[in-house]
């Protein structure tokens, strides 16, 4: 359906690349990526899209599940088009690329740096005195830490779920 519409005009894909490759969706079993430039008109007809596929197929889509991740769009037309849609914005995109792509051990550094200078820096940017261990920062709140985690861990237990998820569709139980 969304090829097809792409197809008619009715909606308009995200150009990627020096190339300008029209990218319109990406689907996997039950979840679905839509792209799209900054035109109001490819939003609503998506949704109409959407609305299309509910009546014809007798399954819902659950909106309050659904997330709009914007890139270099204008925090306005964001709420707007989150209105529209009935979804909520994700501003964590770097969180949805550490559940994609292994993140290096300079990066993982690099942002414990970031997260301690946070924590611990003075208001002159000089660096401060650490009031706690780091592993109390990175201990769950119900065991009396701040709840940070361990950023490679986080990151390895978002690719298992990829995994998982594989393994379990695989499985012939």
């Amino acid at each position: 359906m969304v090829g097809e519409a792409v197809r008619n005009g009715c909606i308009s894909p995200l150009l990627i690349g020096r190339d300008s490759i029209p990218l319109s969706h990406l689907q996997f079993a039950d979840d679905t990526m839509l792209f799209y430039p900054l035109e109001e008109e490819t939003i609503k007809n998506y949704k109409r899209l959407l609305r299309c596929f509910e009546l014809m197929s007798g399954l819902s889509i659950n909106f309050d599940k659904s997330s709009l991740i914007p890139i270099n769009y204008d925090e306005q037309w964001i709420q707007s088009m989150c209105q529209l849609l009935g979804c909520k914005v994700l501003n964590s995109l770097p969180v949805y690329y550490l559940s994609l792509f292994k993140m290096p051990r300079a990066v993982a550094e690099k942002l414990i740096s970031l997260q301690r200078r946070f924590l611990w820096s003075k208001d002159d940017g000089s660096n401060g005195m650490a009031l706690v261990r780091w592993e109390v920062v990175q201990a769950p709140k119900k065991l009396g830490g701040l709840g940070v985690g361990d950023a490679m861990v986080r990151n390895t237990a978002m690719l298992f779920k990829w995994w998982w998820r594989f393994a379990k569709e695989d499985c012939p139980l």
